[in-house]
Formats: C-alpha cells, sequence, structure tokens
C-alpha cells in the first residue's frame, strides 16, 4: 500500500511485516519507520491538510492511520515511531481506511463483513455498519463528506447517506470482488475497480453507472482520481489568464490505475481514454498514487518494489 503526503514530498508505504516507511520523493530515502502492526499492511490513509504548513497540522498530531491484517488501527504522528493511538473492534483484516474530509472521522473496511466510522479524537467507534454479505475492502468518502461508498468481495458497492446511516444507490454492475473506489472532485461520481479488470463511473445524481472501461487484463487493485492543487474543496480556484479568459480546472482531469496485470495506467476523466501506461513491475501491483501536483505517481507491487513516476519534463500539471 502506497500514499502520497497531502505536500507531495513524502510517501506512506506499508509493508508484508507491518511496518509503515515514510520514503521522501524524489530520492526515496527513509525518513521514519513506523512499528506497530503484527501483520501486513492494507490500508493507509493521510490526515486531510497533514504535511501542509498552510493547514497548521502539528506533527505531533495525529497525521497518518494505518490499517492491518491483524485488524488493528494505528494513529500516526510525525514525530514518534509508535502509535499516538489504536482503534479496535474489527474481527478480521482491515482492508482500507480512510478520513472524513473534516478529520474529525476515520472510516474502516475489514473482512469481517462491516464498516465501521471512528471518532479521531476519542479514538472511539461510533458506527458499525453491516449491509454486505462478505468481507468489505473499500471505503471511500466524497468531497464534502456527505457520503461514503463502500464496496468489496460480494461484487456488490453501495453509497451511503452519513446522515441518515440509509444506503441510497447500489454499484451492482461487476462481476467480481470490488478493490479500489474514489470519488472525483464534484462529489457525484465514483470510479470502482474490480477483479473482473473493469473499471466504472457512477454518478449518484443520475443513480446509474455512466462509464465502463476495461481498464487492466487482469484484477484492478488500486485507483486515485487527480484531486490537483485547484480541487475546488481543498485548493485554490483556477484564475484567469493574461487575456482574462477563465483557465481550465486541472483537479479531476485524469486518474490513475493498478492492476494484476502488473501495469500502471493514466486515463483521461475527459473523454475515459487511455493516455499512458507504466509497465516496470515484474508482479501484480497492489496500489498506486497521484501527488497533488500531478508531477509524481507512486506504485507498489508484490515484487516488492515501490516505484515513482515522473513526466518526461520532471513538471508538474
Amino acid at each position: 500500500m502506497t500514499r502520497i503526503a497531502p505536500n507531495g514530498e513524502l510517501v506512506a508505504v506499508g509493508n508484508w511485516g507491518g511496518s509503515v516507511r515514510l520514503i521522501e520523493i524524489p530520492n526515496l530515502t527513509e525518513r521514519l519507520n513506523l512499528r506497530g502492526h503484527t501483520n501486513k499492511i492494507s490500508g493507509l490513509s493521510w490526515f486531510p491538510g497533514a504535511t501542509r504548513p498552510e493547514r497548521n497540522v502539528s506533527p505531533d498530531s495525529v497525521n497518518l492511520a494505518s490499517g492491518g491484517a491483524e485488524g488493528a488501527i494505528h494513529l500516526w504522528s510525525l514525530k514518534q515511531d509508535t502509535p499516538l493511538s489504536t482503534l479496535s473492534g474489527h474481527s478480521a483484516r482491515v482492508c482500507r481506511v480512510e478520513f472524513h474530509p473534516s478529520g474529525r472521522y476515520l472510516a474502516s473496511a475489514s473482512e469481517d463483513t462491516t464498516w465501521r466510522l471512528w471518532d479521531v479524537e476519542k479514538s472511539s467507534e461510533i458506527l458499525l455498519q453491516e449491509g454486505h454479505s462478505r468481507g468489505v475492502y473499500a471505503v471511500s468518502f466524497n468531497t464534502d463528506g456527505s457520503l461514503l461508498a463502500s464496496a468489496g468481495l460480494d461484487s456488490i458497492g453501495r453509497i451511503w447517506d452519513m446522515r441518515s446511516g440509509r444506503t441510497v444507490m447500489i454499484l451492482d454492475e461487476h462481476i467480481r470482488p470490488i478493490h479500489a473506489l474514489d470519488w472525483g472532485t464534484d462529489g457525484h461520481r465514483v470510479l470502482s475497480g474490480s477483479a473482473d479488470g473493469w473499471i466504472k463511473c457512477w454518478d449518484v445524481r443520475k443513480v446509474q453507472s455512466t462509464s465502463s472501461l476495461g481498464g487492466h487484463t487482469s484484477a484492478v487493485s488500486d485507483l486515485r482520481w487527480f484531486k490537483g492543487l485547484d480541487d475546488p474543496v481543498d485548493g485554490t480556484p483556477p484564475g484567469v489568464d493574461d487575456k482574462g479568459a477563465q483557465q481550465p480546472k486541472k483537479s479531476g482531469s485524469f486518474f490513475v490505475s493498478s492492476g494484476f496485470d502488473t501495469k500502471v495506467k493514466v486515463f483521461s476523466a475527459d473523454d475515459w481514454s487511455l493516455v499512458h501506461t507504466l509497465s516496470g513491475h515484474t508482479g501484480p501491483v497492489a496500489s498506486v498514487d497521484v501527488s497533488g501536483d500531478g508531477k509524481w505517481i507512486v506504485s507498489g507491487g508484490h515484487d516488492r518494489t515501490v516505484k515513482l513516476w515522473g513526466r518526461n519534463d520532471m513538471e508538474g500539471i
């Protein structure tokens, strides 16, 4: 599992041995090794705004969350190699964790067939949500945190209204387990990636899927929509050019995916075309992420390597 920090200068890497390594970009030197899990790490999530000076998230406070195969969730600072606190309750592997956009809550998906919501400050469970018939593998909040998508080994995805706790939409077109979910910056479209090799885009407003891509020749393991530095919620809106014309928005313009076919792929979110295929891993690719400036893509694979990909001009977007 690999996740790039909000400042784009650090990547968290969870390994099979149970430790989380914080590695600097672009030289990939290790800054800190976080120890606390007793089994492989499947989920990582950065606290909203962590590592970005203007967001005033103290490095001594919670900056990162991790979920392990032993069922534990650890909350970490950037100043010590032991957890600040541990969230206990899941009875099986924690597959994914994700912070609510407010930072007050954390969602976790587990093979115990539940996803749960935790109060970060109190380190306590506030919601246990059932609804899946098999293990839950992925969870993802939309941009304002009003909706949560969950999906897993039952091949079904669900969109939950966080205010009522009710399912408002079912994602039921995949024929194999769903491994990945990620919301776009518009807050109403969500991508799903499945072991059937397909990536689908779902629109909550239309209550239907709007696009299907044969993304990989094997299972899709992870996908991340490019949020961008002009993310409407957490960024600076694009300005005007020297002629006064509105500049186009970059956030949400593409997404990246990883697959068990050893490939990392970049797709346009405008016409869903394949932009680039990144080859280099010698085994299944387990995770992928893209930095906020679009300069870096990081992937982690079963070949026990972490790869950093950059544009040919080494510039951002």
